[in-house]
């Protein structure tokens, strides 16, 4: 039995037949390029839908982000929890880039030069942001708290997002499915991400098709979370996971080298409340 909307069904993601039919072309020719040919980690990208760059970052410069981020991340005066009815769960830094020296310099030129390729020209970065994820409690099973169910995000699919681990993801690292195995996911009875139905719940939780982002210190990872299922994985009692994320999406003209310096204030994390949570 088939199941599910045409975008599934013909494209084996969640991301609605309008984007796909709008950014296919682009992600099209990023695939055809030379560049992509010549790059194992942009091939590996655009086959899989994630590549890991495990010594992406100085590891001296990331520890002295995360020195002053453990600084921070806990403080009620500079930080923002989820507008969700579990805000223990998960902690944002309100404005990382103000206050994370160096932060936007984890954006470093081999991963802008790949960005660039992938996304068939110019990209921007939406926003930076800073988090930590506690250890769901067992009442907590089930419920869609920092992203922890399986889905996809919408957006252009050439889109990313680069994870840079501020510690040990652990057991609660981004966890992933390539590709391939999101299209059969799509295809078999995924309709949301509390209604997985019939094969998909299988194959959803099939562990030889989970990629786990584990990486420490210096690691990074690139990945498209249009065409990747993914969750949040949940840290393990007692523990939590501290991650930057910066969002990309495509743009008509390259990344200026001040592009941090005219980032807007990111009104999805304002106050004491981040009003939109992306994984």
């Amino acid at each position: 039995m088939v199941f599910g909307t045409p975008s599934r069904l013909i494209f084996g993601n969640d991301v609605g037949l309008a984007s796909n039919l709008r950014t296919s072309g682009s992600l099209r020719r990023s695939r055809r390029s030379p560049a992509t040919a010549a790059s194992p980690e942009l091939s590996q990208l655009h086959e899989q839908g994630f590549v890991v760059l495990p010594a992406e970052v100085p590891g001296d410069a990331v520890a002295r982000i995360q020195e002053r981020y453990l600084e921070l991340i806990e403080d009620p005066a500079c930080t923002a929890t989820p507008g969700t009815d579990v805000p223990e769960a998960s902690r944002y830094l309100v404005d990382p880039l103000g206050r994370l020296p160096g932060l936007a310099d984890l954006l470093t030129p081999h991963v802008r030069d790949l960005i660039s390729t992938y996304c068939d020209g110019g990209f921007k970065v939406l926003s930076v942001r800073a988090w930590r994820n506690h250890a769901l409690d067992a009442s907590w099973a089930g419920r869609d708290v920092y992203g922890n169910l399986w889905h996809n995000d919408e957006g252009a699919l050439t889109g990313l997002r680069f994870f840079v681990p501020l510690g040990d993801s652990g057991p609660g690292g981004l966890q992933m499915h390539d590709i391939a195995a999101t299209r059969r996911v799509m295809r078999t009875g995924f309709f949301r991400r509390q209604l997985i139905c019939g094969p998909a719940r299988r194959l959803a939780e099939d562990p030889t098709t989970i990629t786990t982002f584990t990486g420490g210190l210096g690691s990074a990872c690139l990945w498209n979370p249009q065409l990747t299922l993914h969750r949040a994985g949940t840290p393990a009692p007692g523990t939590h996971r501290d991650m930057i994320q910066f969002w990309i999406a495509p743009a008509r003209q390259a990344l200026s080298d001040d592009w941090a310096s005219q980032m807007p204030p990111d009104t999805a994390v304002c106050g004491d409340q981040v009003l939109q949570q992306v994984t």
